[in-house]
């Protein structure tokens, strides 16, 4: 299954970072409270109750982008009828509940990397030379034609409730491992993609997760306006 197709959705891409920018300037500090308050602060990461507390600089508008993304994805899906959420615009394709079950998987391995490299497992690795390394400035899904990796497909499509409340239980735990961070600077952990080569900062790895759901989310609003697409 090829989970990632060459997109280009510029607007999308604007949108998304200027409401990014407006939530990084307040995700970490809900009303009343100071961004300089040391002191973490009960929020709602998308419905799933946890403490946030400061991101590292660096890491706050690269969350800000992949938190804005998420409210894009819960959006759009919602909506959507059982008929719906099990709709395949083609024979072999993909229907939205496998697309949302690949990206709560794919967010899942993100997580996991963002802790090796917090903990240290790439402190050892050189950065090959002519390796392509992306970073927290990263404004773009940076992939064109690639078949998802083995354990990013989906099973078989499962109820649309209780994907939703596993990626607010994904989501929340992403954040958790960020928050872990406490050097001075993320762009200095970097890893490469097992899948491809390409390397990435820690900043990056939150800029790719972020883009490579905007990216299923603009192929989720290609599926709603399908032919065929049930209408209910």
């Amino acid at each position: 299954m090829i989970a990632h197709q060459s997109t280009d959705f510029p607007a999308q891409c604007q949108r998304t970072l200027r409401l990014a920018n407006r939530r990084a300037n307040r995700l970490d500090s809900p009303p009343g409270i100071s961004q300089d308050d040391p002191e973490s602060v009960h929020c709602t990461t998308r419905g799933c109750p946890v403490e946030l507390t400061e991101l590292h600089p660096v890491l706050r508008p690269c969350w800000a982008v992949a938190d804005q993304v998420r409210e894009d994805l819960l959006a759009t899906i919602r909506p959507v009828s059982p008929a719906q959420w099990r709709f395949r615009p083609a024979p072999g394709s993909w229907c939205i509940a496998e697309v949302v079950e690949h990206l709560l998987r794919a967010e899942i391995g993100t997580s996991k990397m963002a802790r090796k490299l917090i903990r240290g497992d790439y402190r050892t690795w050189p950065l090959p030379a002519g390796a392509t390394l992306h970073t927290a400035g990263l404004n773009r899904y940076p992939y064109g034609q690639l078949t998802a990796p083995q354990e990013l497909n989906p099973g078989p499509a499962r109820d649309q409730a209780e994907l939703e409340r596993d990626l607010g239980v994904a989501h929340a735990r992403f954040r958790t491992e960020l928050e872990r961070f406490l050097g001075e600077d993320p762009e200095a952990l970097r890893s490469p993609d097992p899948a491809t080569g390409v390397w990435y900062t820690l900043g990056g790895w939150v800029k790719l997760q972020a883009w490579h759901e905007a990216h299923h989310v603009s192929q989720i609003r290609g599926i709603l306006a399908a032919p065929g697409f049930p209408r209910e």
